[in-house]
């Protein structure tokens, strides 16, 4: 009896533990579902899913492998020391096992060649960042009533892929302006107009730079050149002025022209200081190739303060990458196929948009079951009586009875308690849907009860991880939480 006791207070203590680990990080998955993450941050939320969701899986034989399991009449783990070392091994092999199980999960709905999938996919994380700003409104959802930001229109947009692909055709339901979204994201991916300013123009600019300083020491040597020329003999100055001049032109064209666009040319008489340089066509150019413009700009200099940059550069940018975009969703399927120029925008999209939605269902479903298990040890660690064989088997039942009926009472209380999200019509069309396709992996009703259930295992999640985690976040960077808006 001492040992089992013992034994349910190491198991009940670990499951605590990883209650607390597993509700944090679904709060910080959360958070990067209601921003616009980056590829990193998903793949950082990703990799601690896994392991997440291993030792949960590992953590489910801590009930089994315990100092009192008898295999014919045997008693392999009667130590508790033994069982200890026994689960811990397993448990870490199991986390192996998961890691790359899910792992699989994703390389296979990455490496789903329909183009048709991968273009929905584009478009769905695009729309994720309307619905968050409310530039674009989903049919059949009350914007009025509908906040995309809470927990459960978190969950709702983890969970959106899932519906969506279910019923073939997320666009047809989104009305709204699409070049609003495209800016908005390019928005947060550059960090606004400071982010821009910081990590494109600043490096662009030095570089310019060097290209200043670089043609003033083309212009000294044909001034050099010239002067060798004057002191030589008349009937050798045109040949060593002509060669000068090819030799410059032949620089200047190496140094300055663009693949695809007519040879850099330059008449070094018109160019008197570096304003003129800057100003000069093929400068120009160059510069807006760096910059990733194709809009028009005018001339600029190397010192152009942030406030000239965000006036002037800022918004073409943003123009130019929205209509760069734009051209993603006007192209045909087949190009987001293998081979085809979207298809790894296609497959990065797929992960972006995979990877929230199983490990939030994965992490719920942790959640669930081991809260019912802390229930159970709750009851035997508090049970002070010694129990003989017989009252021990009757105990068993009637605490996983009562440990069931708790968490069964509290899902249920989850999933009747609907909120304007799981009420709309176009929610009951997805999921109508979604039960008569036979979609995926899940029940209908899970997802539903994960949506209404967030509302309120977030808050408490959420201070777990800033108060007993110390604000930790599994590996995802600030932008993911922080939306810039300069």
């Amino acid at each position: 009896m001492e040992k089992s006791k013992t034994w349910s207070w190491i198991v009940l203590w670990v499951t605590l533990l990883y209650l607390v680990v597993e509700t944090s990080f679904s709060s910080e998955l959360l958070n990067i579902v209601g921003q616009n993450a980056s590829t990193a941050d998903i793949t950082a939320i990703e990799h601690w899913g896994r392991c997440i969701s291993g030792f949960a899986v590992g953590l489910i034989l801590w009930s089994v492998l315990t100092p009192d399991l008898s295999i014919f009449g045997m008693r392999p783990f009667k130590k508790v020391s033994r069982a200890l070392i026994i689960n811990i091994v397993v448990t870490f092999f199991t986390m192996i096992f998961v890691y790359h199980w899910e792992m699989q999960i994703v390389h296979t709905a990455k490496s789903d060649n329909s183009g048709t999938k991968r273009k929905e996919a584009v478009y769905a994380a695009f729309v994720r960042t309307g619905l968050l700003k409310h530039t674009v409104q989903l049919t059949g959802m009350d914007s009025k009533n509908i906040n995309y930001k809470t927990p459960e229109g978190k969950s709702f947009i983890a969970l959106l892929p899932l519906l969506a692909d279910s019923d073939g055709g997320l666009s047809s339901k989104v009305h709204g302006v699409l070049k609003n979204v495209l800016e908005e994201n390019t928005i947060v991916q550059e960090q606004g107009a400071q982010g821009f300013y910081n990590k494109i123009f600043i490096p662009s600019a030095q570089y310019m730079d060097k290209a200043w300083t670089r043609y003033q020491s083309m212009v000294n040597h044909l001034n050099s050149a010239y002067e060798k020329a004057n002191a030589a003999p008349s009937f050798e100055q045109n040949a060593i002025i002509k060669k000068a001049n090819n030799q410059f032109n032949a620089t200047f064209r190496k140094a300055f022209s663009i693949h695809g666009y007519p040879p850099a040319t330059v008449n070094p008489s018109t160019v008197h200081n570096a304003q003129e340089f800057f100003g000069l066509p093929a400068i120009r150019r160059l510069w807006k190739h760096y910059l990733h413009l194709s809009g028009y700009v005018p001339p600029m200099m190397p010192n152009e303060s942030y406030q000239q940059v965000k006036s002037a550069v800022w918004p073409v940018f943003l123009n130019d990458a929205a209509n760069k975009a734009l051209k993603t969703f006007q192209s045909n399927a087949n190009d987001f196929r293998d081979g085809g120029i979207y298809a790894q925008k296609g497959k990065n999209a797929v992960v972006l948009l995979t990877v929230p939605a199983m490990a939030l269902i994965f992490s719920v479903i942790g959640m669930l079951i081991h809260s019912t298990k802390v229930i159970y040890y709750l009851q035997k660690v508090s049970h002070k009586k010694e129990d003989d064989s017989e009252s021990r088997h009757v105990l068993f039942f009637w605490r996983a009875f009562v440990a069931l009926a708790v968490s069964g009472s509290v899902a249920c209380f989850f999933y009747f308690w609907s909120n304007d999200m799981t009420q709309s019509a176009l929610y009951h069309h997805l999921i109508m849907e979604y039960q008569k396709n036979g979609h995926g992996l899940w029940p209908d009703w899970m997802i539903t009860w994960i949506i209404q259930a967030e509302r309120f295992v977030y808050p408490v999640a959420d201070f777990l991880r800033n108060h007993v985690l110390m604000g930790f976040h599994f590996g995802v960077g600030p932008l993911a939480r922080t939306i810039s808006t300069s």
